[in-house]
């Protein structure tokens, strides 16, 4: 692949929107001479794009077989699907000629196929009917949920306030939409924060009446922003915001390298201190019933871990704790009942934060009286033998 190529792959975005009708008629005219808004691959270009693309990145890919009329009519729909998208999700077509040892990996046997590549793994794309709304419907699906909760120490003048540079979506959904998920999604590798808040007191504190709005915070400074709201108009304004921030992070120094295994402080703040919330479970391995809890959870910033030979503080006994990325706060659950309600408030945008090393107080002192009960139950029921 040469740089024009290669362009609309390494970054989401989708070429002059008016070339739309040249390009369908060019694809109409067969899949060798398809459109140059969806990047051809090959077995080489696959492993490199798409096999180790970085770990946020979203890509639906068409297989497909030269002179297939059933593939050169889907090809239209594709087509139609990438410029609906906007870039939010990459798309590349593969010719079964030019990836064979993709395809038998794979396991790809009928044409076309359509399989998304996503954070969490794959999916075949098994609706009957091909049509661009229904594949820009399932893509969007994948799309990574990354965007942080705002609160109160988003807001600036606050005690503790601590975010100097973001961009916010106000919105009453109770999650993030699509739209702002590509958004956060394409902005994840920067220095630039992206928020959503759907919590209506702080959204008030931000003097934010109507909403969905969008708001961008600089140096304690805080605008609305009023373009359009499109993919692409929103992604620009956001580069144009924040040039000095809206650029790739270098790669870090060398440190303690993350790991599903938590043993020490070390690792716990090279592991939870990052973009996703550490959810930790207080044991030598991940359980299945904890592996299986996970599942439900793929597209959201959590991290599932756990413990190793030891955990990373001695309070931390059993349970399941949960552990802010940027703040000394945590959440505590004995059971996965009381995890999943966590999550949801989480999710909700109500998450019920408490400091950390209080928090670990409170978990050994509950631990301790509950022992203590349990001691003198004991003591109260020997005495009782005959």
């Amino acid at each position: 692949m040469d740089k024009k190529e290669t362009t609309w792959l390494i970054w989401p975005h989708i070429k002059n929107h008016q070339k739309s009708i040249m390009f369908i008629l060019l694809a109409a005219l067969g899949l060798a001479h398809a459109v140059d808004i969806i990047d051809e691959l090959n077995d080489y270009t696959f492993d490199k794009y798409v096999k180790h693309r970085k770990n946020t990145s979203t890509i639906f890919v068409m297989f497909y077989k030269n002179n297939s009329p059933e593939c050169k009519k889907a090809a239209l729909a594709f087509v139609e699907a990438a410029e609906s998208s906007y870039g939010m999700v990459q798309f590349a077509r593969a010719n079964v000629r030019n990836n064979t040892h993709v395809v038998n990996d794979l396991k790809i046997t009928s044409y076309p196929t359509f399989m998304i590549f996503y954070p969490g793994g794959t999916r075949i794309y098994d609706q009957k009917e091909i049509t661009a709304k229904n594949l820009v419907r399932f893509s969007d699906r994948f799309i990574p949920r990354l965007a942080e909760p705002v609160d109160e120490y988003w807001v600036p003048g606050k005690e503790g306030y601590e975010v100097d540079s973001a961009a916010i979506l106000f919105s009453q959904k109770k999650y993030s939409p699509t739209m702002w998920n590509a958004i956060s999604n394409a902005y994840n590798e920067t220095y630039l924060r992206i928020g959503f808040c759907n919590n209506e007191n702080i959204t008030k504190e931000f003097n934010v009446t109507d909403v969905p709005a969008i708001g961008f915070l600089h140096n304690k400074t805080f605008t609305l922003y009023n373009g359009n709201k499109t993919f692409l108009d929103i992604f620009y304004a956001i580069k144009k915001e924040y040039p000095e921030l809206a650029r790739p992070r270098p790669p870090p120094t060398p440190k303690p390298k993350p790991s599903d295994y938590v043993t020490d402080e070390g690792v716990w703040k090279a592991t939870c201190k990052k973009k996703k919330y550490c959810i930790l479970q207080a044991k030598s391995n991940k359980t299945e019933d904890f592996i299986k809890f996970a599942e439900d959870y793929v597209t959201e910033p959590f991290k599932f871990v756990s413990c190793g030979e030891t955990c990373p503080f001695p309070e931390m006994t059993d349970g399941f704790w949960v552990f802010h990325t940027k703040l000394d706060r945590a959440m505590y659950a004995e059971d996965l009942e009381g995890l999943k309600l966590h999550l949801g408030r989480f999710l909700g945008g109500n998450p019920k934060w408490t400091n950390r090393e209080e928090l670990l107080a409170e978990v050994k002192a509950m631990k301790g009286n509950k022992t203590t009960t349990e001691n003198v139950q004991t003591k109260s029921e020997s005495s009782q033998e005959l």
